[in-house]
């Protein structure tokens, strides 16, 4: 009886994993496929008039109107993400609703044989264009800071959130051209930075060690807060853009 209760269970589980599965799968075949003289036709097949409602029906990687990061289906992101990692071949069409009634500006995404390939529905050219990384970089941005981060392909693995944001907020075309190429994926927004706890995390940190402890003299910690809020205020006043863990100007006017 134990035994056949054991089974059982079993079984829904396994029924249970197969269904999240497949809610988690595009419904839709992306080919990787292109005319005689090099340029992406993948978006032919698109219907004339596409919804919000049939595009997550379909599995594709959702932006709504006024949404910052992925709205609906970041388990097939997620997934693209991790299959990519372990070198696998994959692909991924994402759309972004700028308002419910405009048709979307989709993006497909493919990984081949090391390389990536992204095309857009609204660009001027659908020649292929293959990028080495796939780079998710974070930092702080905004008044007040808040955490941030931005997804782009670039054959560049050295760059960095504050570069990526000063290249977009920038109008000398001559710093532009100096960064290396990329394509940017998507921005994503996460929560206000807590200052009073990041004000004991520097001073925690600036905290003398000897002998493998820290030193928790009574006068230290107040004397550390003092310095770092002086600092902290400093800080603030001369760069709206910056990272907590090394201030970074963000020039506007390069």
């Amino acid at each position: 009886m134990k035994i056949k209760t054991l089974t059982m269970v079993i079984i829904v589980l396994i029924l249970t994993a197969s269904l999240v599965a497949c809610s988690e799968k595009s419904n839709y075949q992306l080919e990787f496929i292109f005319d005689t003289s090099g340029s992406y036709i993948g978006f032919e097949s698109l219907p004339s008039e596409y919804t919000m409602v049939t595009a997550e029906k379909d599995g594709l990687v959702i932006f709504t109107p006024g949404a910052v990061g992925i709205s609906v289906n970041e388990k097939i992101w997620n997934k693209f993400v991790k299959r990519t990692r372990w070198g696998k071949d994959s692909d991924i069409r994402l759309a972004r609703f700028n308002d419910e009634s405009d048709y979307p500006y989709i993006v497909d995404i493919f990984y081949r044989e090391g390389a990536y390939y992204l095309f857009d529905n609204t660009a001027d050219s659908f020649e292929k264009q293959p990028y080495k990384y796939l780079l998710t970089l974070k930092g702080q941005f905004g008044m007040p800071l808040r955490e941030s981060g931005v997804v782009v392909l670039s054959d560049d693995n050295t760059l960095t959130f504050d570069v990526i944001m000063k290249t977009m907020l920038s109008s000398d075309m001559n710093y532009k051209q100096s960064i290396s190429d990329y394509k940017l994926i998507m921005y994503m927004l996460g929560d206000y930075i807590n200052w009073l706890t990041l004000l004991f995390k520097i001073t925690y940190n600036n905290i003398p060690v000897i002998r493998g402890k820290r030193i928790l003299a009574a006068f230290t910690i107040p004397l550390l807060l003092i310095i770092d809020i002086n600092c902290m205020v400093w800080y603030i006043n001369i760069s709206r853009r910056c990272t907590y863990e090394k201030a970074y100007n963000l020039d506007l006017n390069i």
